[in-house]
C-alpha cells in the first residue's frame, strides 16, 4: 500500500546504473525479472524485492534504499550486504553508473570483478568513496530519486535510456539535407528527467551525430542553471550565461560540425509588465550575439490529471494587462516570444497575437496536444478542438509553429512504453496527420521541424525522428522542404 521503493533491482542492469533501468513493462514484470536475476546470480541466496526496513547505514549516515531479502532467513539486505553477496555484479553496476554519468575516474577501481574485490579488500572505504563521488550531494540521492520517480502517480519513470533506443537503429536518410534544429534544451543534474538528467554538449553531439546534416541548433530555456542569489527576476540570466559558454565551446568545432545554440532563447517574467525591460537588457548583455527572445510558459489546465509546467501557475496570463505590457516591451526590443501552452488555450493565444501584432511568436510543439486523462476519453472531440485552435492561431501572420513535441507521453501515443522503440516508417505515419495539418494552415514558410530533445528522447532516437520527418515531407517541393528543415528556423531566429 506504499509507494513502490525500487520496483526493479536487476544487478547487472539496474542496481546503480539508472540509465539502464527499465520500467516499460510495468512493476509486476520488473519484480519477476528482479527475482530471476537475483536468484540466478546468487544461487538462491537472495530472493524478491521487499519494502521492509528500507534503509542501511553508510558511513554512519542513514540511507534510504530499496532492499532485497535473503531467501533462507528473510533478512533484508541493504547495499553493503548486497555488494558482499555479489561483489562482481555490483562492481560492474557501479562502473556502468560512473561511465553513464561522466565520472570515469571514480569508475576505475570497479572496472572488473576480481580486481575490484582485491581493491575493496585493501581499501574497504573505496567502495563508498566512489559511491559518494558518483552521487555528489550524499549517498541517499541516487536511491531517493529512484524511489520518487518510479512512484509518481502511476507513471513509468524513468524511461528507457540509450541502451533501449539502440534496439532500433537506422541509417540517416538524405544525409546532405541541411537542418537547423530550432528546439532543444541543456541541463545537468535534473533528476526529474531521468534517464536524461544530464544533457550537455557531449550528449547533444552524440544525438546529432547519427548522420543527419544538422548545421545549427536553437537552445530554448528550461529553467536550468539559474543564479543562486540576487533578485528573483534576474536569476534566469544565469541560464543564458551558461548556454553562451556552451555555444562558444561548440563554435570551436571540438564537438563536431553542428553549431549548437546558434540562437538562445532565455526566460523573463512578462507579468512584470514594463519592469521586464531591465531583465531583457541583462539577458542581451549575457549573450550579445545569440540571444533572440524568451519563453514564458503559460500551460494551464483545470483537470488535476494534467501537469501544469509553467513557473507562474495562473490561468489566462495571456489576457492580463501586465503580461501584454511586457510583451510590447519584448516586441519593441526586436525579440521573440516562445508560446508553450496546452491546446485548449490556443484561442487565448490567437487573441493575444492580434493584440500584439508586432511581436514574433513561435508556437511550441504543435500547440500542446494532450491525449491523456480527460482528453483521452473523447478522442474525436479532442482532435477537433486541437484543429480549431491551430486554425485560429494560424490566421495570425506573426505566429510560427514548431513541428514536434509528439514524443512527450502526454500526447498519448505510448511510444515510450514499448519493449522495442518505434521506427521511422511507423513514426511518420503516426505523426503525419498532425504535422500535415499544421503545415497546411501555417504554410512551410512558418513551420519548422523540431527535436525537443531530450524531452522527446523518451520515445525515439534523434536519427529515427528526423528520418520520420523526411519520410512524411516527401510530398513537398524542394524549397518547401528547405523551409521546414532549415530556412524557416534560420529566418525566425536570425541565424
Amino acid at each position: 500500500g506504499r509507494a513502490c521503493p525500487v520496483p526493479t533491482l536487476r544487478l547487472r542492469d539496474s542496481l546503480v546504473s539508472l540509465s539502464r533501468m527499465s520500467a516499460r513493462r510495468g512493476v509486476q514484470e520488473n519484480v519477476r525479472n528482479a527475482r530471476r536475476n537475483l536468484t540466478g546470480r546468487t544461487r538462491g541466496r537472495v530472493t524478491a524485492i521487499g519494502a521492509d526496513e528500507p534503509s542501511v547505514r553508510v558511513n554512519g549516515e542513514k540511507t534510504d534504499v530499496g532492499v532485497v531479502k535473503d531467501a533462507a532467513t528473510g533478512e533484508a539486505l541493504g547495499l553493503e550486504a548486497l555488494a558482499e553477496r555479489d561483489s562482481d555484479g555490483f562492481a560492474e553496476c557501479l562502473g556502468d553508473f560512473a561511465r553513464d554519468f561522466g565520472s570515469r575516474r571514480s569508475a576505475a577501481p570497479f572496472a572488473g570483478g576480481a580486481a575490484s574485490r582485491e581493491t575493496r579488500r585493501k581499501t574497504p572505504n573505496s567502495f563508498w568513496d566512489a559511491y559518494r563521488a558518483l552521487t555528489p550531494h550524499n549517498p541517499r540521492r541516487l536511491w531517493y530519486h529512484c524511489r520518487t520517480h518510479y512512484s509518481r502517480g502511476g507513471d513509468a519513470m524513468p524511461f528507457g535510456g540509450n541502451d533501449w533506443l539502440d534496439l532500433t537503429t537506422e541509417e540517416a536518410l538524405e544525409p546532405d539535407l541541411p537542418i537547423c534544429d530550432p528546439h532543444h534544451h541543456f541541463w545537468d543534474m535534473r533528476t526529474e528527467r531521468i534517464p536524461y538528467q544530464r544533457y550537455l554538449l557531449h550528449e547533444l553531439a552524440d544525438d546529432v551525430g547519427g548522420g543527419h546534416n544538422v548545421r545549427s541548433t536553437v537552445f530554448v530555456e528550461a529553467r536550468a542553471m539559474y543564479r543562486s542569489s540576487g533578485p528573483d527576476k534576474m536569476r534566469p540570466v544565469g541560464e543564458v550565461e551558461f548556454v553562451q559558454g556552451l555555444a562558444a565551446a561548440s563554435e570551436s568545432g571540438l564537438y563536431g560540425p553542428t553549431r549548437a545554440a546558434s540562437a538562445i532563447v532565455g526566460h523573463a517574467n512578462l507579468n512584470l509588465g514594463g519592469a521586464v525591460q531591465p531583465v531583457l537588457e541583462a539577458l542581451q548583455a549575457a549573450s550579445p550575439n545569440r540571444f533572440r527572445g524568451i519563453r514564458h510558459s503559460v500551460t494551464w489546465d483545470p483537470h488535476p490529471e494534467i501537469a501544469i509546467t509553467s513557473a507562474y501557475r495562473a490561468p489566462e496570463q495571456l489576457a492580463s494587462d501586465d503580461f501584454r505590457a511586457g510583451a510590447r516591451v519584448l516586441a519593441k526590443m526586436g525579440l521573440s516570444l516562445e508560446a508553450w501552452l496546452y491546446f485548449p488555450q490556443m484561442p487565448e493565444l490567437a487573441d493575444f497575437a492580434k493584440a500584439v501584432p508586432d511581436l514574433t511568436i513561435i508556437l511550441n510543439h504543435v500547440g500542446g496536444l494532450l491525449r491523456v486523462g480527460p482528453y483521452a476519453a473523447n478522442p474525436d472531440e479532442t482532435l477537433q478542438a486541437w484543429r480549431d485552435g491551430i486554425a485560429a492561431v494560424a490566421e495570425c501572420p506573426n505566429v510560427f509553429v514548431k513541428l514536434g513535441g509528439l514524443g512527450m507521453p502526454q500526447t498519448g501515443f505510448g511510444w515510450h512504453e514499448r519493449d522495442v522503440p518505434i521506427g521511422s516508417e511507423e513514426l511518420a505515419d503516426a505523426m503525419s496527420p498532425f504535422m500535415e495539418y499544421c503545415i497546411e494552415k501555417f504554410g512551410p514558410e512558418r513551420g519548422m521541424f523540431e527535436s525537443n530533445f531530450p524531452v522527446d528522447k523518451v520515445s525515439f532516437s534523434y536519427t529515427v525522428m528526423y528520418n520520420a520527418f523526411k519520410r512524411m515531407s516527401q510530398g513537398y517541393s524542394d524549397s518547401e522542404r528547405a523551409d521546414l528543415f532549415h530556412d524557416t528556423a534560420a529566418r525566425a531566429y536570425r541565424i
